[in-house]
């Protein structure tokens, strides 16, 4: 479910970009078509919601990686946690869109060797007990499984369309 929510905003974008090139042609950002269509105070909201929801994220983020580093190495999380938004916001500052681009580059291909490892290593050390899962109620059908057969694709569409646009809003304002 996860993977069809994520999926979802690639075809509305590939939907709705069009129209919105129609009715916007010097358009860059949403924000701007926000502007053209709806008027100044829309856009001001539009923003505001973009810069609130990508507070968030970023503090999701970092607060995900202290985490991490806690349980992984036992430090403070608070010193690691400030040292990473400096650093971020500086090489952001200095080479701007590129070189963001390019640490999540590398981040990407870390992700991929650190999956592949972790799937060679659960492969090889990982053993199920069968009986085990048989006695658990947990792959039962019940009312929250297929509820989540909804929400999930729903959120996760929906907080990608909307990260989506906030991404494209601070990729144009820087």
């Amino acid at each position: 479910m996860y993977a069809f929510g994520s999926i979802i905003p690639l075809f509305v974008f590939a939907w709705l970009g069009p129209l919105i090139r129609k009715k916007c042609p010097e358009g860059f950002t949403l924000t701007q078509f926000v502007l053209e269509r709806f008027g100044r105070f829309n856009q001001i909201y539009v923003s505001l919601m973009s810069i609130a929801y990508m507070f968030c994220f970023m503090i999701s983020e970092l607060s995900a990686v202290g985490n991490i580093l806690v349980t992984l190495t036992g430090v403070d999380k608070l010193a690691p946690v400030i040292c990473i938004a400096i650093v971020t916001t500086l090489y952001t500052g200095y080479g701007g869109l590129r070189a963001s681009l390019i640490t999540d580059n590398i981040q990407g291909w870390a992700i991929i060797l650190l999956v592949v490892l972790s799937i060679i290593g659960l492969a090889t050390s990982i053993r199920i007990e069968k009986s085990v899962i048989d006695n658990s109620d947990l792959l039962k059908s019940n009312s929250l499984g297929w509820q989540l057969l909804y929400i999930m694709p729903v959120a996760v569409s929906f907080a990608t369309l909307f990260h989506e646009v906030s991404n494209e809003y601070y990729i144009h304002f820087y």
